[in-house]
C-alpha cells in the first residue's frame, strides 16, 4: 500500500478553498481517500468546476497526449452538427484489469449500421521515444502493439459483450451521436489488430519516419493515422489514413 497526496484545488469539496491537500491511499482496489470529505453540491457550480478544468489542462495542455484523447473523446460532443457520420469514439482509457494493461481509445465504425466495427486506438504523440529506437525494447512500439493484438484475441467474447452492453447504455443515456443510434449492435465485430493514431503529426515527422514506422508496426497494427493536433476525428474515407496492408479493406 502506498499514500499520496492531492491538493483540494482538485476536488470539488468542501475545504477545496484551502492551500491543503487530501491524503490518497494506492492499493490493489484502487485510489481512496484516506478521510471523510464532506461535499459540498455549490462546489460543483460552472464556475468551481471551470477552475477545475483550467488546473487540469495547465498539467495536462491540448498539444499532450492526455490532451489530445481528451479532444478525440469528446469531438462528437464538440461538433455535433458536423461530426463525422460514420463513427465516434465509445470509450477511452478502457483497462484490462486481468492484464495490467489500457487502450487509449476505442472507435466504433459503422458506415454500414449493419455491420459496425470496433477499433482498438494507441494514440501516441510523435515524441514518445517508444517510436523509435528505445533504450528499453520491452516497451517499444512493435511490442506493445503485439501485447495489444494478443489482449484483443484472448479476450474477443468479452470485449464484444461488454461494448454491445456499453452501447446499449449509452444510447439508453443519450450519449452519442444520432447517426450511432440506427445501428444493428448485435452484429458488431471486432478489428483483431490496433489502430496506431499518431496524433500530433507534422509534416517533417511523416517524411522523415513514416516508411521506418510502418516497418516497425506492419506485423500488430491494420493501419496507421497521421493527424494534426487541431483535427480531433476519425474520419476513415478522408487522406492521411494508410492502410498498412495495402490490399486491406475497413
Amino acid at each position: 500500500m502506498s499514500t499520496a497526496s492531492i491538493n483540494y484545488a482538485f476536488l470539488p469539496v468542501k475545504g477545496s478553498e484551502q492551500d491543503t491537500y487530501a491524503t490518497c491511499i494506492i492499493n490493489g482496489d484502487g485510489i481512496q481517500l484516506a478521510q471523510k470529505i464532506e461535499i459540498e453540491l455549490d462546489n460543483f457550480k460552472p464556475e468551481k468546476i471551470k477552475i477545475i478544468k483550467q488546473l487540469i489542462e495547465n498539467y495536462y495542455p491540448k498539444n499532450s497526449e492526455k490532451g489530445i484523447q481528451g479532444a478525440y473523446a469528446t469531438h462528437w460532443k464538440r461538433h455535433s452538427k458536423n461530426t463525422e457520420k460514420h463513427g465516434y469514439f465509445i470509450d477511452t482509457k478502457f483497462v484490462l484489469t486481468d492484464e495490467k494493461s489500457r487502450i487509449d481509445l476505442v472507435f466504433m465504425y459503422y458506415k454500414d449500421p449493419e455491420r459496425p466495427r470496433l477499433y482498438f486506438v494507441e494514440l501516441k504523440t510523435q515524441s514518445d521515444p517508444r517510436l523509435f529506437e528505445y533504450k528499453d525494447d520491452k516497451v517499444s512500439i512493435d511490442k506493445q502493439l503485439k501485447k495489444y493484438c494478443d489482449l484483443i484475441k484472448k479476450y474477443h467474447d468479452r470485449l464484444k459483450d461488454y461494448y454491445i452492453t456499453l452501447y446499449k447504455i449509452k444510447r439508453e443515456l443519450d450519449l452519442m451521436p444520432e447517426e450511432a443510434k440506427k445501428i444493428n449492435i448485435d452484429n458488431l465485430n471486432i478489428e483483431l489488430k490496433p489502430i496506431l493514431l499518431i496524433g500530433d503529426a507534422t509534416i517533417e515527422f511523416i517524411s522523415v519516419y513514416e516508411k521506418k514506422l510502418d516497418v516497425k508496426i506492419k506485423e500488430n497494427c491494420c493501419m496507421r493515422i497521421y493527424r494534426g493536433v487541431a483535427t480531433n476525428h476519425l474520419n476513415f474515407d478522408e487522406h492521411g489514413i494508410k492502410n498498412v496492408y495495402p490490399s486491406r479493406k475497413i
